[in-house]
């Protein structure tokens, strides 16, 4: 994984796959392939307020106020 700080907020998911442009940026906004059970951790991580294994990885005003 290119980026350190994403590894937090990947929630232990195995083998992110994250789209490139032709230049070899990261898409960031869209192009994340994950298994099915791997996107599933996302949806527990807003039910849970942005917390996961006990320790807030989210802001919850964050969490409260992004879109669905």
């Amino acid at each position: 994984m290119k980026y350190a700080s994403l590894r937090k907020l990947l929630l232990g998911i195995e083998n992110p796959e994250w789209g490139t442009s032709p230049q070899g940026i990261t898409l960031g906004g869209y192009g994340l392939s994950v298994r099915t059970e791997d996107i599933a951790k996302f949806g527990q991580l807003y039910l849970q307020h942005g917390r996961w294994n006990g320790k807030q990885i989210l802001p919850t005003q964050w969490v409260a106020m992004a879109p669905s």
